[in-house]
């Protein structure tokens, strides 16, 4: 099974603001609407080209950075959101985008997903946001992260046998990016949402 440590970088740059102090805020749904026709052929292009191998590399193209930077501006302005809420609905755009390259490209099919979301109890829901918030903080501290990756792969796997998808070194990186970006896009969701 291959190491989840390139996931972890994946979404780096998005886990440096885990801590930022969360704000109360409403309508997030607004980062989901209104892009202009060419804002969304950068959104349907990142998700239809999606690798999380390239992401995992090079992180948020530019042009999708731009785009979705100026949506959460303009919904910060509509909205009076304050500069946290507006950076935790700018994170969680960017999760669901990559969520959704994720399931737009990857060899699993949307039941599949359904499977391994069924799968996850809620105790696995605790468990594998403590295992990337470990990831993550380590990643940051310039500390080595083989111990806790391997611990996030084991629970990928496990997870994959009891899901009963079949078990593949693509299966389990398209799992645990798919469950990464769930746990991104859920975390900033509630940032957001936080009194």
């Amino acid at each position: 099974m291959p190491s989840l440590r390139p996931l972890a970088g994946m979404f780096a740059a998005l886990a440096t603001y885990m801590s930022l102090p969360a704000q109360a805020a409403e309508n997030l749904d607004c980062m989901d609407s209104d892009y202009s026709s060419a804002d969304q052929a950068v959104l349907d292009d990142f998700i239809a080209g999606f690798s999380m191998d390239s992401w995992a590399q090079e992180g948020v193209p530019d042009d999708l950075r731009v785009v979705l930077s100026n949506k959460a501006k303009a919904c910060e302005a509509a909205n009076a959101w304050s500069p946290a809420a507006t950076q935790h609905a700018l994170l969680f755009k960017i999760a669901s985008v990559g969520l959704s390259g994720v399931e737009a490209t990857s060899s699993l099919t949307p039941a599949q997903f359904g499977q391994i979301k069924k799968a996850m109890t809620p105790a696995d829901q605790v468990r594998i946001r403590a295992i990337f918030q470990e990831m993550w903080e380590a990643q940051r501290a310039g500390r080595p992260t083989q111990a806790t990756a391997q611990s996030a792969d084991m629970f990928i796997g496990r997870l994959i046998v009891r899901s009963g998808i079949p078990g593949s070194s693509e299966n389990a990186k398209v799992a645990g990016g798919w469950i990464a970006a769930n746990v991104l896009r859920d975390q900033y969701a509630e940032n957001f949402a936080a009194d």
